[in-house]
């Protein structure tokens, strides 16, 4: 029983909450690592965000070129629309990426392990200790 060692059981508290600290600390530290490598705005609109990538920027800048080369059969004019759809496509899924990946980070096993696991392990161990103080409390009224 945890109560009957009374030697090194604050150490193994410490020891313990020190460990979730660093846990939240990296979780948090992490998420925002991944954050920080995404690219694009969070706007509510998928399609939205995927216009708002360069890629996305870039296939339209191609598509619009194509009205510059005069030739109806142009080999070039056919190789900047496919082209210009490819990088649209890209950037929309790009969008899709980074939206997935922000609702893991805000809604996945990360966010539950800082926001609600930690809570519920520091509540724990203040409970742990409030147990621990009136065990030595008891203890000593006997005593006496």
């Amino acid at each position: 029983m945890v109560l009957a060692s009374e030697d090194g059981v604050d150490d193994n508290l410490k020891s313990c909450q020190e460990e979730v600290n660093i846990i939240k600390k990296a979780c948090k530290a992490a998420t925002k690592a991944f954050k920080n490598c995404l690219q694009l705005k969070r706007i509510q609109s998928v399609e939205m965000m995927g216009q708002e990538s360069a890629f996305w920027k870039s296939g339209e800048l191609m598509k619009s070129k194509t009205r510059m080369v005069k030739h109806t059969e142009s080999p070039v004019k056919e190789i900047l629309n496919k082209t210009g759809e490819v990088f649209k496509n890209i950037g929309n899924h790009q969008a899709e990426f980074e939206t997935e990946i922000h609702h893991l980070l805000d809604c996945g096993k990360i966010n539950e392990l800082t926001t609600k696991d930690y809570n519920q392990a520091e509540s724990e161990m203040s409970a742990l200790k409030r147990r621990i103080g009136q065990h030595n409390n008891s203890k000593e009224r006997y005593e006496k």
